[in-house]
């Protein structure tokens, strides 16, 4: 479905937390207990990862590379086999494919299993994968939060849609707006009657930002009842 994608809205080699606030990665796979993500995402300020040398041999093949984070953004590891330690380098400027962020997140069994396809929700969070993507979120750990597109009216009477999107989103990825007064037929509003906005950093994510879209048409607002919606399109 990825030839023009439209939706709407290991190696076992586990975690363990020890006195003094250190936790240590005794597998090398690239998710789940006793790896470096889970390691990553269960530090606190503070706390210091080391690896158990008796699990495992870090190798210039240790599993986990290039692992996005909704906290800390995309990182590549880099294996120093001389020194025994393991390098964080971050990068929130790049580009991810769909199918870039599926190999990221998902196994191949698990790709092979249709979990990873654009509408599957493997977490359980009521978002599937493809948004997942668009909005910046881990696709397979629910989300505490819904963080789909708010709808707000504007005390100057512009209509405002706004969500949350994924900074290193390909240049290719669109956003249309489309309108419909009765559900059943939705044409595409034009770009002249809406502006989107200037991104807005949140707070504790860097690879994520919020765009808001305003509908400036006032004709589009004089019905009583006009409904809106994006559709998110990969050419």
């Amino acid at each position: 479905m990825m030839g023009g994608v439209r939706l709407f809205l290991l190696l076992l080699v586990f975690v363990a937390r020890v006195d003094g606030g250190t936790i240590t990665v005794t597998k090398a796979m690239d998710w789940g207990e006793g790896s470096l993500r889970q390691a990553i995402l269960d530090a606190e300020d503070g706390d210091t990862i080391g690896f158990d040398p008796g699990s495992l041999e870090l190798t210039g093949s240790f599993a986990a590379v290039d692992q996005p984070f909704e906290s800390l953004g995309t990182f590549v590891v880099e294996v120093d086999e001389v020194n025994d330690r393991v390098t964080l380098s971050f990068d929130v400027t790049g580009t991810a494919s769909f199918a870039d962020f599926q190999r990221l997140w998902f196994t191949d069994e698990q790709i092979a299993n249709g979990d990873a396809e654009p509408e599957a929700d493997f977490d359980r969070d009521g978002t599937g994968t493809f948004l997942e993507w668009i909005y910046g979120r881990n696709p397979i750990e629910a989300d505490a939060q819904p963080g789909g597109v708010v709808v707000e009216l504007t005390p100057g009477g512009d209509l405002e849609l706004t969500f949350p999107r994924a900074r290193d989103l390909p240049a290719a990825v669109q956003v249309a707006v489309q309108s419909s007064v009765n559900g059943g037929n939705w044409p595409v509003v034009p770009g002249t009657d809406y502006a989107e906005l200037a991104g807005v950093p949140i707070a504790g994510r860097p690879e994520v930002e919020l765009v808001t879209i305003r509908i400036t048409n006032a004709a589009l607002l004089a019905d009583a009842e006009r409904l809106f919606r994006l559709e998110f399109r990969v050419p």
